[in-house]
């Protein structure tokens, strides 16, 4: 694994604090978004870089107005997992550049660029505009090459259900789809496009595990905030979980009339809750968990298995199947490598990792009482943390080489640190 040490590559500044964040890897070429974080927690983007490994050398390769003058531009970079998949197949990403319209400063003007690996050219493919009193832009990810998906917050709003934009922008034809569903809206969950473009995929829930599964085993706890009352009364269940899908062209048809008809591709209400765990480029893996209070007191021989496991499966995106992947017991971490998983098995001294697949052994390390499995990469390298000095450690298993660090990112094969 190739290392890169973060105090080299930030120049040794410590103010403002200056973090790096990975999202494509060419051959020795390595692209990342900076950001600052200023004053009391807010944090800026501060361009998109090439860092060469063999050389060390780092250069910003966007450019334009936003760089003489960022004071006057809030610039958005995608760098979650789900961008960073479809941005590691092409050859472009895509960033916007939001600022106070020239003309009328009551409006903010959003603007959309790709920028081009190959040769770092920068193209104009959409712009916006938007009350700047109003609203305020909140990001957007990636879908596909064609499809990004925008979210602008409307701060005013006195109904939580007028709280949320999203638009769907066709970058391709330059058209732009505002999601008029509030059920899609207002979901937490994921929403993605397949990548034959022939399906529109949504997670549904509405709010987070730990206080769905309270509300639901626990009778002194209860919902007692107004907006969330708004938001959970007769036009939403709040206990819908949910994997949903519908054809592309279905979705453009029906969102105008405000109510998109999903197929229910599986779903489960008061006795327990889906998640979205993981997603590759192919697939979107998900857990069906019943409370364990209610197998605990099912009699339902399937039931009874379950008690203490937790039911894992995986959706192919571009035909919609569903497949039974693997029943992960409590306690037990799962981690992927795109759709290569491995259950990682711990007691106060040990880390035992084995292939989802094969069941068999792949590594085993010890650990300090104290620390927690961040990840595993690579089939050999585990990443701890400790929870009472925050330090973080790689460990190569082949070998039994640590590598100690105060903070630690693995990125395709480069680990950087300092």
């Amino acid at each position: 694994m190739i290392k890169v040490d973060l105090k080299e590559l930030k120049k040794y500044q410590q103010v403002p604090k200056i973090n790096f964040y990975p999202i494509k890897r060419k051959d020795n070429l390595v692209y990342l978004v900076k950001k600052l974080e200023i004053g009391t927690g807010e944090i800026i983007t501060d361009g998109i870089y090439r860092y060469d490994i063999k050389i060390k050398s780092l250069d910003r390769i966007d450019y334009g107005e936003h760089t003489k003058n960022p004071h006057k531009y809030e610039m958005f970079v995608p760098a979650d997992m789900q961008s960073i998949n479809i941005i590691d197949d092409q050859d472009y990403l895509v960033y916007s550049i939001a600022k106070r319209d020239d003309k009328d400063k009551d409006y903010q003007s959003l603007k959309f660029y790709t920028l081009y690996f190959t040769d770092y050219r920068q193209e104009l493919v959409f712009s916006i505009k938007f009350s700047a009193y109003e609203y305020f832009f909140d990001g957007f990810t990636i879908l596909t090459p064609k499809y990004i998906l925008a979210d602008i917050i409307n701060a005013m709003g006195e109904n939580l259900l007028d709280y949320t934009k999203e638009y769907l922008i066709d970058i391709k034809n330059t058209s732009i789809t505002e999601v008029q569903d509030y059920k899609l809206k207002y979901s937490m969950g994921m929403l993605q496009i397949s990548p034959n473009e022939k399906y529109v995929i949504s997670e549904e829930f509405y709010m987070p595990e730990e206080d769905e599964t309270l509300l639901l085993t626990n009778t002194e706890y209860e919902i007692d905030d107004e907006y969330e009352m708004q938001m959970f009364g007769e036009q939403l269940n709040q206990y819908q979980n949910s994997i949903k899908a519908i054809e592309i062209e279905k979705f453009f048809e029906q969102n105008d009339t405000g109510k998109i008809e999903f197929l229910d591709l599986d779903s489960i209400q008061e006795e327990g809750i889906i998640r979205v765990i993981h997603t590759s480029k192919s697939y979107v893996y998900y857990k069906k968990t019943k409370h364990q209070s209610v197998l605990k007191n099912s009699r339902d021989f399937k039931d009874k298995v379950l008690f203490g496991k937790e039911e894992i499966f995986k959706l192919n995106k571009n035909n919609l199947k569903i497949e039974f992947f693997t029943a992960l017991e409590i306690g037990v971490d799962l981690f992927f490598d795109q759709d290569e998983a491995f259950k990682v098995y711990k007691d106060q001294r040990k880390v035992l990792v084995r292939n989802v697949a094969t069941g068999l052994k792949v590594a085993e390390f010890t650990r300090d009482i104290n620390e927690d499995v961040v990840d595993f990469y690579e089939k050999r390298y585990l990443h701890l943390v400790n929870r009472v000095t925050n330090k973080e450690k790689l460990i190569d298993s082949t070998n039994g080489i640590q590598l100690r660090a105060e903070e630690l990112e693995v990125f395709d094969g480069i680990v950087f640190y300092q």
